[in-house]
């Protein structure tokens, strides 16, 4: 388990044996693991296949609905939410 706190810089907390160790994480660190973890999606995509028969989600037309709407996605009706399937 790792706990990283929040605030300028970050410390990470990695438990041991002993107790606790603290390891400083600088922004430049932080930069370079979110850099190299991207290097993985080059096209942009963070998501889990979806299994066969499911429904594909339109994002950005329900991402835009919501912020049309003043609304957050959890927020939506089964009935907004339908809108947004795409079973191609």
């Amino acid at each position: 388990m790792v706990i990283t706190l929040k605030r300028e810089g970050s410390d990470v907390l990695v438990p041991t044996k002993k107790g606790i160790t603290v390891h400083k994480v600088s922004d430049t660190m932080k930069r370079e693991e979110m850099e190299r973890f991207e290097e993985g999606f080059p096209d942009g995509v963070y998501a889990i296949p979806r299994e066969e028969g499911q429904p594909k989600v339109a994002l950005r037309a329900l991402f835009n609905y919501c912020e049309k709407h003043g609304k957050h996605p959890n927020d939506l009706s089964d009935e907004e939410r339908k809108q947004f399937l795409r079973w191609d």
